[in-house]
């Protein structure tokens, strides 16, 4: 079959008719670590709202669901039904020419249904199509157009009304295909380093998690300053390889909260501006490590790295990208998983072997000096790893969100 909205071929136009359209389901899609103002800001941007005008928009919206009183507390502390008015927000920040509501009514107190009913009828008015699904029929019925009685999935009742006219307006997006990207990976990144920041948990066990593997293996190769300065890039890189698994997975591990990797499924952007998103989040944290871990290895195992400290610094930097660039795309296919945390580095590590390899030669040879000439060769591959990695990344990672 085929369905349309506005016009449009949902299989052909698939990003357009999601900016057409908006979707509250049981599961709110909220990020518990930012405030309700910041989830606000975050669904806006990937709405794609202007910049300049989308604060009093927020703004706006946070009075009319009645929590702009508590718009800078964090959202992780809000009872079921403020979270449910919080994604009523999101829902009016879009102005879809559809909306789907599946049991609006759940979890709302006397003064949330009275707002439900209230847009209700504005949608209503304004001939917004909205397809309800709910057992509150009590609340619905003198909005409705028309009815649907289901008994055990079987039709018992349908109740036909006057079709309203799809006159809404819908809210242009000008921004320029780069700009629009750039916004939203920018979003997206911010947004996981708040809620990182915020959470503190998972930084420190990763950063405890590096430093005790340079420390067991300094212990494990003993006092011997050569044996331990040979052993240093291969160590630093270890060290860098396994924390920043536990990094890539945990950005993608907080969308699984409350349906909210369905929720960014559903915004009206490239799937390759998320991936970038998650990308540059991912080499954020790997540069915050190597900057953390460099200075480590030079104080355990007794390495002089101020001389090689500019050649350090870029081998890091493209190591980052092309691990940040495997870690994203195969965090996307595991974080759908039970049995995430497991699956990725068995499915990551055998990719980015290259990668370790040419890091862990370009390391040891800008340590000696590069007294062989090779140091060229390995960071041509570094580079040569990353484009490769992030093209495909870039073009294949939108399925994985739609599976």
């Amino acid at each position: 079959g085929s369905a349309a909205v506005d016009g449009l071929d949902v299989s052909a136009h698939p990003e357009l008719v999601r900016s057409r359209v908006a979707y509250l389901s049981h599961a709110t899609g909220l990020y518990d670590d930012l405030s309700a103002l910041e989830n606000l800001a975050f669904a806006a941007t990937m709405l794609g709202l202007e910049p300049d005008t989308s604060g009093e928009t927020v703004q706006e919206v946070l009075d009319e669901i009645g929590l702009a009183d508590v718009a800078r507390l964090r959202v992780g502390g809000f009872s079921a039904g403020m979270r449910r008015r919080l994604a009523l927000g999101r829902v009016l920040l879009a102005r879809p020419s559809l909306v789907l509501l599946d049991e609006p009514f759940a979890a709302l107190d006397a003064a949330g249904i009275k707002l439900m009913e209230r847009l209700l009828d504005r949608w209503h008015r304004f001939g917004v199509t909205t397809l309800v699904a709910s057992h509150a029929s009590e609340h619905i019925a003198a909005h409705a157009d028309g009815t649907v009685e289901l008994d055990g999935g079987i039709v018992m009742r349908v109740t036909a009304g006057t079709r309203a006219d799809l006159t809404a307006s819908h809210r242009g997006r000008d921004m320029t295909v780069l700009r629009r990207t750039a916004t939203v990976a920018w979003a997206i990144a911010r947004k996981d380093a708040i809620a990182e920041m915020r959470g503190k948990q998972a930084a420190v066990s990763t950063l405890t998690f590096a430093a005790v593997v340079l420390l067991l293996f300094g212990f494990a190769l003993g006092p011997d300053p050569r044996r331990l300065a040979d052993a240093a890039p291969g160590l630093l890189w270890l060290g860098l390889v396994f924390a920043g698994l536990l990094a890539v997975g945990r950005f993608h591990e907080l969308e699984t909260e409350d349906g909210a990797l369905e929720q960014l499924t559903l915004y009206p952007v490239d799937r390759r501006s998320i991936y970038a998103g998650k990308a540059a989040i991912g080499v954020l944290a790997m540069l915050a490590l190597g900057a953390l871990l460099v200075p480590l290895v030079a104080i355990l195992y007794a390495v002089d790295v101020v001389h090689a400290l500019p050649v350090l610094a870029l081998t890091v930097v493209l190591g980052s990208i092309g691990f940040a660039a495997v870690g994203t795309f195969y965090a996307g296919v595991t974080v759908r998983l039970r049995a995430r945390e497991v699956m990725l580095p068995l499915l990551v590590l055998p990719i980015v072997a290259p990668l370790l390899l040419a890091a862990v030669k370009a390391t040891t040879a800008a340590l000696a000096g590069d007294p062989l000439g090779e140091l060229p060769a390995w960071l041509e591959l570094l580079a040569g790893f990353d484009v490769v990695m992030l093209i495909a990344g870039a073009g294949t990672y939108g399925f994985l969100l739609e599976e």
